[in-house]
């Protein structure tokens, strides 16, 4: 697992993927693993990257956290974290 976080003016970015490995191909589904992150806000924005054709826009999530963990999934394509929420 890949972890990179980054300083914005409006908070921080965490960018987050799993390697596995393995090579991808485009239209199959990858592998993925579920992770525990520590975290200290209440919620988490999570935006995935686009990787399918037509796809403009990237998919969403809202989450919360229970007792400063954060879950997620993780493939290849790695997903962008936000803090939500009061801290």
């Amino acid at each position: 697992v890949w972890a990179y976080r980054f300083e914005r003016p409006q908070g921080p970015v965490w960018v987050v993927w799993n390697e596995d490995g393995s090579l991808h191909l485009p239209g199959r589904p990858a592998t993925k693993v579920w992770v525990r992150l520590p975290w200290q806000a209440a919620g988490a924005q999570i935006t995935d990257t686009p990787t399918l054709p037509g796809q403009s826009l990237p998919e969403r999530i809202s989450q919360s956290t229970r007792e400063h963990t954060l879950s997620v999934a993780l493939g290849a394509t790695p997903v962008f974290i936000e803090e939500a929420g009061a801290k």
